[in-house]
Protein backbone atom coordinates (compact mmCIF):
# COMPACT_ATOMS: atom_id res chain seq x y z
CA UNK A 1 0.00 0.00 0.00
CA UNK A 2 2.63 2.34 0.89
CA UNK A 3 4.00 1.55 -2.55
CA UNK A 4 1.18 2.96 -4.21
CA UNK A 5 1.08 5.87 -2.64
CA UNK A 6 4.33 7.17 -3.79
CA UNK A 7 3.70 5.74 -7.16
CA UNK A 8 1.14 8.33 -6.92
CA UNK A 9 2.66 10.97 -5.60
CA UNK A 10 5.88 10.84 -7.83
CA UNK A 11 2.88 10.36 -10.95
CA UNK A 12 1.01 13.58 -9.45
CA UNK A 13 4.20 15.55 -9.08
CA UNK A 14 5.78 14.82 -12.47
CA UNK A 15 1.90 15.85 -14.39
CA UNK A 16 2.38 19.11 -11.96
CA UNK A 17 5.78 19.77 -13.20
CA UNK A 18 4.66 19.29 -16.70
CA UNK A 19 1.59 22.05 -16.55
CA UNK A 20 4.04 24.07 -15.16
CA UNK A 21 6.76 23.90 -17.99
CA UNK A 22 3.68 23.50 -20.76
CA UNK A 23 2.25 26.65 -19.31
CA UNK A 24 4.91 29.41 -18.21
CA UNK A 25 8.52 28.32 -19.30
CA UNK A 26 7.72 26.75 -22.60
CA UNK A 27 5.58 29.45 -23.97
CA UNK A 28 7.97 32.38 -22.51
CA UNK A 29 9.73 34.67 -25.26
CA UNK A 30 12.97 33.33 -26.92
CA UNK A 31 15.63 35.81 -26.04
CA UNK A 32 15.31 37.22 -29.47
CA UNK A 33 12.03 37.60 -29.14
CA UNK A 34 12.12 39.07 -25.48
CA UNK A 35 14.51 41.72 -27.71
CA UNK A 36 11.81 42.44 -30.51
CA UNK A 37 9.38 43.07 -27.87
CA UNK A 38 11.60 45.34 -25.88
CA UNK A 39 11.85 47.47 -29.19
CA UNK A 40 8.14 47.68 -29.75
CA UNK A 41 7.01 51.52 -29.78
CA UNK A 42 3.10 50.43 -30.53
CA UNK A 43 1.83 47.18 -32.05
CA UNK A 44 -1.76 47.90 -32.73
CA UNK A 45 -3.83 45.55 -35.33
CA UNK A 46 -5.51 47.85 -37.90
CA UNK A 47 -8.52 46.11 -37.59
CA UNK A 48 -9.20 47.26 -34.39
CA UNK A 49 -8.59 51.21 -35.23
CA UNK A 50 -11.38 52.97 -35.39
CA UNK A 51 -10.33 56.67 -35.80
CA UNK A 52 -6.80 58.67 -36.62
CA UNK A 53 -6.05 62.04 -35.65
CA UNK A 54 -3.50 63.98 -37.57
CA UNK A 55 -1.88 66.90 -37.08
CA UNK A 56 0.83 67.82 -38.97
CA UNK A 57 2.58 69.95 -40.76
CA UNK A 58 1.19 69.67 -44.07
CA UNK A 59 -1.74 67.62 -42.45
CA UNK A 60 -4.38 68.13 -39.78
CA UNK A 61 -7.80 66.26 -40.32
CA UNK A 62 -9.56 63.73 -38.50
CA UNK A 63 -9.87 59.64 -40.04
CA UNK A 64 -13.03 57.87 -39.31
CA UNK A 65 -13.64 54.02 -39.69
CA UNK A 66 -17.71 53.51 -40.86
CA UNK A 67 -18.45 49.87 -41.59
CA UNK A 68 -15.53 48.75 -43.98
CA UNK A 69 -14.82 52.18 -45.18
CA UNK A 70 -13.11 55.58 -44.10
CA UNK A 71 -14.65 59.25 -44.19
CA UNK A 72 -12.55 62.07 -43.87
CA UNK A 73 -13.59 64.99 -41.14
CA UNK A 74 -15.16 67.62 -40.79
CA UNK A 75 -16.44 66.78 -44.60
CA UNK A 76 -17.24 63.81 -43.73
CA UNK A 77 -15.92 62.84 -47.27
CA UNK A 78 -14.90 59.21 -48.84
CA UNK A 79 -11.16 58.49 -47.92
CA UNK A 80 -8.52 56.51 -49.83
CA UNK A 81 -8.49 53.59 -48.08
CA UNK A 82 -5.67 52.12 -49.47
CA UNK A 83 -3.96 55.44 -47.81
CA UNK A 84 -5.44 54.49 -44.68
CA UNK A 85 -4.28 51.04 -44.99
CA UNK A 86 -0.77 52.13 -45.51
CA UNK A 87 -0.29 54.05 -42.49
CA UNK A 88 -2.23 51.92 -40.05
CA UNK A 89 0.05 48.93 -41.18
CA UNK A 90 3.39 51.15 -39.79
CA UNK A 91 1.92 50.70 -36.61
CA UNK A 92 1.33 47.08 -36.63
CA UNK A 93 3.90 46.92 -34.95
CA UNK A 94 5.90 50.24 -35.12
CA UNK A 95 9.68 49.13 -34.24
CA UNK A 96 12.78 51.28 -32.68
CA UNK A 97 15.84 51.37 -34.73
CA UNK A 98 17.02 52.38 -31.13
CA UNK A 99 15.37 53.82 -27.30
CA UNK A 100 16.99 57.04 -25.71
CA UNK A 101 16.64 56.64 -21.86
CA UNK A 102 18.29 59.36 -19.85
CA UNK A 103 18.55 59.35 -16.44
CA UNK A 104 18.36 61.21 -13.03
CA UNK A 105 21.26 62.95 -12.89
CA UNK A 106 20.92 63.95 -16.91
CA UNK A 107 17.45 63.58 -18.17
CA UNK A 108 16.82 63.68 -22.06
CA UNK A 109 15.92 67.23 -23.69
CA UNK A 110 13.15 66.50 -25.53
CA UNK A 111 13.81 70.20 -27.32
CA UNK A 112 16.50 68.30 -28.82
CA UNK A 113 14.55 65.86 -30.66
CA UNK A 114 12.27 68.38 -32.29
CA UNK A 115 9.63 67.00 -29.15
CA UNK A 116 9.07 70.23 -27.29
CA UNK A 117 7.63 71.82 -29.58
CA UNK A 118 6.57 68.65 -31.67
CA UNK A 119 6.73 68.36 -35.43
CA UNK A 120 3.62 66.50 -35.30
CA UNK A 121 1.73 63.85 -33.61
CA UNK A 122 -0.69 61.37 -34.55
CA UNK A 123 -3.51 59.86 -32.10
CA UNK A 124 -4.90 56.47 -32.86
CA UNK A 125 -8.13 55.20 -30.87
CA UNK A 126 -8.19 51.14 -31.21
CA UNK A 127 -10.70 49.44 -28.98
CA UNK A 128 -12.18 52.32 -27.79
CA UNK A 129 -8.67 53.64 -26.18
CA UNK A 130 -6.33 56.49 -27.71
CA UNK A 131 -2.49 56.46 -28.20
CA UNK A 132 -0.98 59.34 -29.04
CA UNK A 133 2.66 59.47 -30.89
CA UNK A 134 4.46 62.30 -30.82
CA UNK A 135 6.64 63.15 -33.89
CA UNK A 136 10.19 64.69 -33.58
CA UNK A 137 12.94 65.68 -36.26
CA UNK A 138 14.71 63.75 -38.45
CA UNK A 139 18.01 61.89 -37.75
CA UNK A 140 20.85 63.42 -38.89
CA UNK A 141 21.67 60.12 -41.01
CA UNK A 142 19.88 57.07 -41.88
CA UNK A 143 16.24 58.57 -42.88
CA UNK A 144 15.45 57.76 -39.04
CA UNK A 145 13.31 60.35 -36.94
CA UNK A 146 12.69 61.05 -33.05
CA UNK A 147 9.31 60.11 -31.77
CA UNK A 148 7.64 59.79 -27.83
CA UNK A 149 4.91 57.63 -27.17
CA UNK A 150 3.19 60.43 -25.11
CA UNK A 151 2.61 57.94 -21.87
CA UNK A 152 6.60 57.24 -22.12
CA UNK A 153 9.48 58.77 -20.75
CA UNK A 154 11.49 56.91 -23.38
CA UNK A 155 12.72 58.47 -26.86
CA UNK A 156 12.84 55.91 -29.76
CA UNK A 157 14.58 56.30 -33.02
CA UNK A 158 11.82 54.57 -36.16
CA UNK A 159 12.24 54.79 -39.86
CA UNK A 160 10.85 57.61 -41.15
CA UNK A 161 7.95 55.96 -43.47
CA UNK A 162 5.35 56.39 -40.66
CA UNK A 163 5.78 60.04 -40.92
CA UNK A 164 6.21 59.78 -44.90
CA UNK A 165 2.58 57.91 -44.63
CA UNK A 166 1.22 60.49 -42.83
CA UNK A 167 2.62 63.95 -44.15
CA UNK A 168 0.08 64.04 -47.44
CA UNK A 169 -1.69 67.07 -47.88
CA UNK A 170 -5.78 66.76 -47.07
CA UNK A 171 -6.59 66.23 -50.51
CA UNK A 172 -4.01 63.18 -50.48
CA UNK A 173 -6.55 61.76 -48.13
CA UNK A 174 -9.40 61.72 -49.80
CA UNK A 175 -10.75 58.82 -52.42
CA UNK A 176 -9.15 59.68 -55.77
CA UNK A 177 -11.74 57.36 -57.51
CA UNK A 178 -15.30 58.22 -58.70
CA UNK A 179 -16.63 54.88 -57.56
CA UNK A 180 -15.44 52.19 -56.23
CA UNK A 181 -17.32 48.26 -57.62
CA UNK A 182 -17.49 44.86 -57.04
CA UNK A 183 -18.23 43.23 -59.92
CA UNK A 184 -20.63 41.10 -59.08
CA UNK A 185 -22.78 43.35 -57.07
CA UNK A 186 -23.75 44.99 -60.38
CA UNK A 187 -27.34 43.98 -61.27
CA UNK A 188 -27.77 46.51 -64.33
CA UNK A 189 -26.21 49.40 -65.56
CA UNK A 190 -28.52 51.90 -67.66
CA UNK A 191 -26.07 54.60 -69.60
CA UNK A 192 -27.52 57.67 -71.60
CA UNK A 193 -25.95 60.18 -73.48
CA UNK A 194 -26.05 61.67 -76.90
CA UNK A 195 -23.63 59.41 -78.75
CA UNK A 196 -25.71 56.17 -77.48
CA UNK A 197 -27.74 55.57 -74.73
CA UNK A 198 -27.67 51.43 -73.80
CA UNK A 199 -28.61 49.08 -70.45
CA UNK A 200 -26.57 46.09 -69.12
CA UNK A 201 -28.19 43.12 -66.70
CA UNK A 202 -27.14 40.58 -65.73
CA UNK A 203 -29.65 37.81 -65.17
CA UNK A 204 -27.30 34.44 -63.87
CA UNK A 205 -24.33 35.66 -64.92
CA UNK A 206 -25.42 35.75 -68.27
CA UNK A 207 -25.03 39.69 -69.13
CA UNK A 208 -28.23 41.22 -71.68
CA UNK A 209 -27.36 44.27 -74.00
CA UNK A 210 -30.09 46.47 -74.80
CA UNK A 211 -28.69 48.95 -77.23
CA UNK A 212 -31.31 52.59 -78.12
CA UNK A 213 -29.47 54.29 -81.33
CA UNK A 214 -28.74 57.48 -81.20
CA UNK A 215 -30.39 58.50 -84.95
CA UNK A 216 -34.15 58.12 -84.61
CA UNK A 217 -35.85 55.21 -86.95
CA UNK A 218 -33.23 53.30 -86.22
CA UNK A 219 -34.02 49.79 -85.01
CA UNK A 220 -33.40 48.80 -80.99
CA UNK A 221 -31.56 45.91 -80.23
CA UNK A 222 -31.16 43.18 -77.50
CA UNK A 223 -28.68 40.67 -77.30
CA UNK A 224 -26.11 38.82 -75.28
CA UNK A 225 -23.26 40.74 -73.94
CA UNK A 226 -19.82 39.45 -73.85
CA UNK A 227 -18.78 38.79 -70.27
CA UNK A 228 -15.23 39.43 -70.72
CA UNK A 229 -16.23 43.21 -72.66
CA UNK A 230 -18.34 43.98 -69.88
CA UNK A 231 -15.83 43.30 -67.47
CA UNK A 232 -13.24 45.25 -69.54
CA UNK A 233 -16.42 47.86 -69.17
CA UNK A 234 -16.73 48.24 -65.69
CA UNK A 235 -13.19 48.27 -65.06
CA UNK A 236 -12.66 51.62 -67.21
CA UNK A 237 -15.92 52.64 -65.09
CA UNK A 238 -13.54 51.94 -61.89
CA UNK A 239 -10.67 53.59 -62.88
CA UNK A 240 -12.19 56.92 -63.79
CA UNK A 241 -10.71 59.27 -61.68
CA UNK A 242 -11.23 62.75 -60.00
CA UNK A 243 -8.93 64.83 -61.03
CA UNK A 244 -10.23 68.05 -58.74
CA UNK A 245 -12.38 68.05 -56.07
CA UNK A 246 -14.67 71.07 -56.76
CA UNK A 247 -17.12 72.29 -54.33
CA UNK A 248 -18.33 69.62 -51.45
CA UNK A 249 -21.54 72.16 -50.34
CA UNK A 250 -22.54 73.08 -53.62
CA UNK A 251 -25.28 75.02 -54.28
CA UNK A 252 -28.22 73.59 -56.21
CA UNK A 253 -29.10 76.16 -57.91
CA UNK A 254 -25.72 75.95 -59.45
CA UNK A 255 -26.82 73.04 -61.20
CA UNK A 256 -27.09 74.77 -64.73
CA UNK A 257 -23.51 76.36 -64.40
CA UNK A 258 -22.36 72.78 -64.25
CA UNK A 259 -24.45 71.42 -66.75
CA UNK A 260 -26.41 69.07 -64.65
CA UNK A 261 -29.71 70.60 -65.66
CA UNK A 262 -28.89 68.75 -68.71
CA UNK A 263 -26.60 66.44 -68.14
CA UNK A 264 -23.78 65.56 -71.54
CA UNK A 265 -24.25 61.78 -69.99
CA UNK A 266 -25.30 59.58 -67.31
CA UNK A 267 -25.13 56.48 -65.64
CA UNK A 268 -27.07 54.46 -63.27
CA UNK A 269 -25.99 51.36 -61.08
CA UNK A 270 -28.51 49.07 -59.31
CA UNK A 271 -26.25 46.93 -56.60
CA UNK A 272 -27.46 43.51 -54.94
CA UNK A 273 -27.09 44.19 -51.81
CA UNK A 274 -29.31 44.92 -48.37
CA UNK A 275 -31.19 46.99 -48.71
CA UNK A 276 -30.68 47.24 -52.80
CA UNK A 277 -29.10 50.59 -53.75
CA UNK A 278 -28.77 52.75 -57.32
CA UNK A 279 -25.89 55.24 -57.78
CA UNK A 280 -25.84 57.63 -60.77
CA UNK A 281 -23.14 59.34 -61.86
CA UNK A 282 -23.94 63.03 -63.77
CA UNK A 283 -21.42 64.65 -65.93
CA UNK A 284 -22.10 68.35 -67.16
CA UNK A 285 -20.20 70.69 -69.26
CA UNK A 286 -16.40 71.62 -69.46
CA UNK A 287 -14.76 73.37 -66.97
CA UNK A 288 -14.41 77.48 -67.51
CA UNK A 289 -10.93 77.28 -67.29
CA UNK A 290 -9.71 73.66 -68.41
CA UNK A 291 -11.82 72.37 -71.40
CA UNK A 292 -10.51 68.72 -71.14
CA UNK A 293 -11.92 68.61 -67.50
CA UNK A 294 -15.71 67.95 -67.18
CA UNK A 295 -18.45 68.39 -64.00
CA UNK A 296 -18.78 65.03 -62.17
CA UNK A 297 -21.19 64.21 -59.85
CA UNK A 298 -22.70 61.53 -58.02
CA UNK A 299 -26.60 61.49 -56.69
CA UNK A 300 -25.51 59.54 -53.27
CA UNK A 301 -22.83 62.66 -52.48
CA UNK A 302 -23.63 66.30 -51.96
CA UNK A 303 -19.72 66.97 -53.81
CA UNK A 304 -18.82 68.12 -56.98
CA UNK A 305 -15.67 67.09 -58.93
CA UNK A 306 -14.04 67.19 -62.11
CA UNK A 307 -12.76 64.37 -64.47
CA UNK A 308 -11.28 64.02 -67.77
CA UNK A 309 -13.95 63.93 -70.92
CA UNK A 310 -11.57 61.77 -72.45
CA UNK A 311 -12.20 59.16 -69.49
CA UNK A 312 -16.00 59.63 -69.61
CA UNK A 313 -16.24 59.38 -73.61
CA UNK A 314 -14.12 56.39 -73.80
CA UNK A 315 -17.77 54.61 -71.72
CA UNK A 316 -19.46 55.72 -74.62
CA UNK A 317 -17.07 55.44 -77.53
CA UNK A 318 -18.82 52.20 -79.00
CA UNK A 319 -21.68 50.26 -77.10
CA UNK A 320 -22.21 47.67 -79.41
CA UNK A 321 -18.73 46.45 -78.61
CA UNK A 322 -20.08 44.67 -75.60
CA UNK A 323 -22.23 42.85 -77.49
CA UNK A 324 -21.22 39.11 -77.30
CA UNK A 325 -19.20 37.90 -80.42
CA UNK A 326 -18.59 34.26 -79.50
CA UNK A 327 -20.43 31.60 -80.77
CA UNK A 328 -19.41 28.74 -77.56
CA UNK A 329 -19.39 30.05 -74.06
CA UNK A 330 -16.94 27.43 -71.92
CA UNK A 331 -13.91 26.32 -71.45
CA UNK A 332 -12.52 23.34 -72.88
CA UNK A 333 -12.57 21.51 -70.01
CA UNK A 334 -16.15 21.69 -68.35
CA UNK A 335 -17.61 20.32 -72.08
CA UNK A 336 -19.10 16.78 -71.24
CA UNK A 337 -20.80 15.96 -74.38
CA UNK A 338 -21.25 17.19 -77.65
CA UNK A 339 -23.37 16.60 -80.67
CA UNK A 340 -22.54 17.51 -84.32
CA UNK A 341 -24.93 17.13 -87.16
CA UNK A 342 -24.22 17.21 -91.07
CA UNK A 343 -26.39 17.15 -93.93
CA UNK A 344 -28.86 15.53 -91.52
CA UNK A 345 -26.44 13.39 -89.69
CA UNK A 346 -26.15 13.55 -86.60
CA UNK A 347 -23.30 11.93 -84.08
CA UNK A 348 -22.49 12.44 -80.66
CA UNK A 349 -19.85 11.76 -78.36
CA UNK A 350 -19.34 12.11 -74.48
CA UNK A 351 -16.35 12.36 -72.18
CA UNK A 352 -16.44 9.80 -69.04
CA UNK A 353 -13.78 11.11 -66.53
CA UNK A 354 -11.12 11.41 -68.91
CA UNK A 355 -11.34 10.05 -72.07
CA UNK A 356 -14.08 10.48 -74.83
CA UNK A 357 -15.83 7.76 -76.45
CA UNK A 358 -18.75 8.07 -79.20
CA UNK A 359 -21.92 7.11 -78.44
CA UNK A 360 -22.62 3.34 -78.73
CA UNK A 361 -19.06 2.55 -78.88
CA UNK A 362 -16.34 1.50 -76.14
CA UNK A 363 -13.26 2.20 -78.19
CA UNK A 364 -11.67 5.43 -76.76
CA UNK A 365 -11.33 8.50 -79.25
CA UNK A 366 -8.19 10.59 -79.45
CA UNK A 367 -8.22 12.89 -76.65
CA UNK A 368 -5.71 15.53 -77.80
CA UNK A 369 -7.81 15.39 -81.30
CA UNK A 370 -10.83 16.07 -79.22
CA UNK A 371 -9.18 18.80 -77.17
CA UNK A 372 -7.58 20.67 -80.28
CA UNK A 373 -11.15 21.18 -81.84
CA UNK A 374 -12.59 22.12 -78.82
CA UNK A 375 -10.61 25.20 -78.74
CA UNK A 376 -11.26 25.28 -81.97
CA UNK A 377 -14.76 25.63 -80.97
CA UNK A 378 -14.33 27.75 -77.83
CA UNK A 379 -12.55 30.36 -80.09
CA UNK A 380 -14.96 30.68 -82.90
CA UNK A 381 -16.69 33.78 -83.36
CA UNK A 382 -18.99 35.45 -85.37
CA UNK A 383 -17.90 38.20 -88.78
CA UNK A 384 -20.71 39.86 -88.61
CA UNK A 385 -24.65 40.64 -87.61
CA UNK A 386 -26.72 40.32 -90.95
CA UNK A 387 -30.92 40.17 -89.29
CA UNK A 388 -31.82 41.38 -86.07
CA UNK A 389 -34.90 39.59 -85.80
CA UNK A 390 -35.34 37.66 -88.83
CA UNK A 391 -38.91 36.71 -89.34
CA UNK A 392 -37.81 34.07 -92.42
CA UNK A 393 -34.88 32.25 -90.95
CA UNK A 394 -35.15 29.46 -93.86
CA UNK A 395 -34.10 32.38 -96.23
CA UNK A 396 -30.93 32.29 -94.33
CA UNK A 397 -30.65 28.17 -94.78
CA UNK A 398 -30.26 27.99 -90.82
CA UNK A 399 -34.48 26.38 -90.52
CA UNK A 400 -33.39 23.67 -91.13
CA UNK A 401 -29.57 23.86 -90.91
CA UNK A 402 -26.83 22.50 -92.77
CA UNK A 403 -25.29 21.32 -90.18
CA UNK A 404 -25.10 22.32 -86.40
CA UNK A 405 -22.66 21.79 -83.04
CA UNK A 406 -23.95 21.39 -79.27
CA UNK A 407 -22.19 21.53 -76.37
CA UNK A 408 -23.38 20.26 -73.36
CA UNK A 409 -21.46 21.26 -69.95
CA UNK A 410 -23.82 19.82 -67.45
CA UNK A 411 -26.47 17.96 -67.67
CA UNK A 412 -29.07 19.83 -65.86
CA UNK A 413 -28.62 22.48 -68.74
CA UNK A 414 -30.20 22.62 -72.11
CA UNK A 415 -26.39 23.07 -74.75
CA UNK A 416 -25.17 25.50 -76.24
CA UNK A 417 -26.02 25.19 -79.85
CA UNK A 418 -24.92 26.90 -83.34
CA UNK A 419 -27.15 26.58 -86.32
CA UNK A 420 -25.04 27.13 -89.51
CA UNK A 421 -26.42 28.00 -92.93
CA UNK A 422 -26.53 28.54 -96.52
CA UNK A 423 -23.06 30.65 -98.25
CA UNK A 424 -23.31 34.15 -98.00
CA UNK A 425 -22.86 35.16 -101.97
CA UNK A 426 -20.25 36.77 -102.78
CA UNK A 427 -18.64 36.31 -99.18
CA UNK A 428 -16.49 32.73 -98.41
CA UNK A 429 -18.50 33.04 -94.80
CA UNK A 430 -21.93 31.70 -94.33
CA UNK A 431 -25.34 32.33 -92.58
CA UNK A 432 -26.00 31.51 -88.68
CA UNK A 433 -27.93 31.85 -86.01
CA UNK A 434 -26.64 31.04 -82.06
CA UNK A 435 -29.84 29.16 -80.48
CA UNK A 436 -31.09 31.75 -77.91
CA UNK A 437 -30.81 34.82 -79.90
CA UNK A 438 -32.45 35.94 -82.59
CA UNK A 439 -30.32 37.68 -84.69
CA UNK A 440 -28.67 35.80 -87.91
CA UNK A 441 -24.85 36.33 -88.00
CA UNK A 442 -22.01 35.94 -90.05
CA UNK A 443 -20.16 32.72 -89.56
CA UNK A 444 -16.31 32.60 -90.74
CA UNK A 445 -15.66 29.30 -93.26
CA UNK A 446 -13.48 27.65 -90.55
CA UNK A 447 -16.57 26.57 -89.05
CA UNK A 448 -17.55 24.10 -91.85
CA UNK A 449 -14.28 22.60 -90.92
CA UNK A 450 -15.58 22.21 -87.26
CA UNK A 451 -18.43 20.13 -88.92
CA UNK A 452 -16.54 16.90 -88.59
CA UNK A 453 -17.37 13.11 -88.57
CA UNK A 454 -15.92 10.92 -85.39
CA UNK A 455 -13.24 9.57 -87.92
CA UNK A 456 -11.42 13.20 -87.06
CA UNK A 457 -10.88 11.65 -83.35
CA UNK A 458 -9.97 8.06 -83.69
CA UNK A 459 -6.85 6.07 -83.91
CA UNK A 460 -6.40 3.59 -86.40
CA UNK A 461 -5.27 0.37 -84.11
CA UNK A 462 -2.99 -1.15 -86.79
CA UNK A 463 -1.63 2.70 -87.98
CA UNK A 464 0.09 5.46 -86.07
CA UNK A 465 -2.11 8.19 -85.63
CA UNK A 466 -1.80 11.19 -87.99
CA UNK A 467 -1.41 14.68 -86.84
CA UNK A 468 -4.17 16.48 -84.92
CA UNK A 469 -6.59 18.59 -86.55
CA UNK A 470 -6.90 16.65 -89.69
CA UNK A 471 -9.74 17.35 -91.96
CA UNK A 472 -12.62 15.51 -91.90
CA UNK A 473 -13.76 12.74 -94.55
CA UNK A 474 -17.14 14.28 -94.97
CA UNK A 475 -17.47 16.32 -98.77
CA UNK A 476 -17.79 19.86 -98.54
CA UNK A 477 -21.00 21.33 -98.48
CA UNK A 478 -22.07 23.29 -101.50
Amino acid sequence: MRHWKTTTALLILTVGIGTYLSRYEIRRPSPEERQRLSKEVLNIAPDSVSQLLLDLPDVKLTLTRQADSWRVSPANVRADDDLVHRLLDQLAPLTAERILSGSAERPLEASAFGLDPVVGQLTVVANGTPATLLLGEATPVHSNRYVKVATRPEIFVVPDSLFEAAQHPPEAFRDPLLIRLDSWLVERLAAVSPASSFSLTRDQGTWTLALSPAQPGLPALTDHADRAQVEAFLSRLRALRITRFVDDAPQVEALSTWGFDQPSAELTIRLRQEPPASITLFFGRPLPDDAALVYAKRSDEPSLYAVAKADVESLWSDPSSLRATSCFEFFTGQVTKIEVTREGRPWTMERTESEWREAGSATALDRSRVDDWLGELAGLKVAGFVDEASSDPARYGVQPPVGSIAAWTTPEQPPQRLLVGAPIEGSTNRYGQIEGREVIVQLPQQVMELLVSPERFRVAADAPAGPPGLPSPTPPVQ
